[in-house]
């Protein structure tokens, strides 16, 4: 059985959160290597040395331990019995194109971010055949036996009720003021963000939350570093209450099983940085360009640029994926008190097969 926990953070009601991108815009969601970076930014402000953070780089690098992105998730509590029915869990949804002969089914599958677990298990078991990318084939797919919540969310029709009401989070804009301590003037500049939403029914209310997989050991490194997120926050603008976190819980995943198969495709859970050798292994991806300064005390310059692939791509073997080195070019070397990394490393989900390793 794979090592496998659940790392979920639990949200309050408008919780604000700033997943900023290079287009200076927000992502729905925080990348497996913004998380990386967290974490280990985490154990520096925790007060580990630099040779006990190389060990935990390490530890990532020589795949001991992988983490995929910081995903969501719904909790679904029975308001009569104030009782927990279900937590649903959301994977990046796959790039394999699915083909539909309805151009507005078509158009709205175009949308989709996120799949249930459930749903996945139920599109897994489609991908079987060798002509499913080249051709776009998916086969037995009905988009009868789904629902779509908030324009984004791919799930079975049977695993929520009141879909349309539903709404994880809300992108918004706040105005803040500024002065200028030398001046005294002030100025105004604007936030993107994301507020977390409760949906209230009569019945049942629909509490969001974020959770990361990790796969391999929680080391009492790494678990520091994870419940600092609760009093640190987490995202940008920590500073101005962005980034708070109600509670983290670790338990074992329990949908782990679903990554024991073996597959002809899988699809990746984090992004990826592919090693030189696994290019070919590629078949439906998307990429994205990482850059932005190094903020320390030794040096303000730019990181070295480079290209990840998103997640949902589709791969036709295993990839590792690989953490670059993006520390940035400077002229005195001995100014460099240590290296800067990208997390790229690959958690992969098997898709086609069963559970039972087939």
């Amino acid at each position: 059985m794979i090592n496998m926990k659940c790392i979920q953070l639990l949200l309050n009601n408008n919780d604000k959160f700033i997943f900023g991108n290079h287009r200076r815009t927000i992502d729905n969601h925080y990348t497996s290597d913004r998380l990386f970076s967290n974490l280990i930014s985490n154990l520096d402000k925790i007060g580990y040395s630099l040779s006990e953070i190389e060990e935990v780089i390490n530890s990532f690098n020589e795949n001991n331990v992988k983490i995929s992105s910081l995903l969501w998730g719904i909790t679904v509590i029975d308001k009569q019995r104030n009782k927990t029915v279900k937590d649903i869990y959301f994977f990046p949804f796959p790039k394999a194109y699915i083909s539909n002969e309805n151009i507005l089914e078509a158009k709205i599958m175009s949308h989709i971010k996120y799949i249930s677990v459930e749903a996945i298990k139920k599109l897994k078991f489609t991908i079987q055949e060798d002509d499913v990318v080249v051709s776009g084939k998916c086969h037995d797919f009905n988009m009868k036996e789904f629902a779509i919540i908030q324009d984004k969310f791919l799930v079975l029709k049977d695993e929520l009720e009141e879909v349309n009401n539903i709404k994880l989070f809300n992108k918004s804009i706040k105005d803040h003021n500024i002065i200028d301590r030398t001046t005294g003037m002030s100025d105004i500049y604007f936030n993107n963000y994301l507020e977390v939403n409760y949906t209230e029914t009569i019945n049942y209310s629909y509490q969001p939350f974020m959770y990361f997989i990790l796969q391999g050991e929680i080391t009492q490194s790494i678990q520091e570093a994870i419940e600092l997120i609760k009093y640190d926050a987490i995202g940008g603008k920590k500073s101005t209450g962005n980034g708070r976190v109600k509670d983290i819980v670790i338990n074992e995943f329990a949908h782990r099983n679903m990554f024991n198969s073996n597959s002809k495709y899988y699809t990746n859970l984090s992004v990826v940085i592919p090693n030189k050798n696994e290019l070919s292994n590629i078949e439906s991806y998307s990429m994205e360009i990482r850059n932005g300064y190094a903020y320390s005390s030794w040096n303000n310059d730019t990181k070295k640029p480079i290209y990840v692939i998103q997640e949902g791509a589709i791969f036709n073997n295993i990839v590792q994926g690989k953490i670059a080195d993006v520390t940035p070019i400077i002229k005195d070397y001995k100014e460099i008190k240590h290296k800067i990394y990208r997390y790229g490393k690959a958690l992969l989900l098997p898709l086609g097969g069963d559970d039972s390793g087939k």
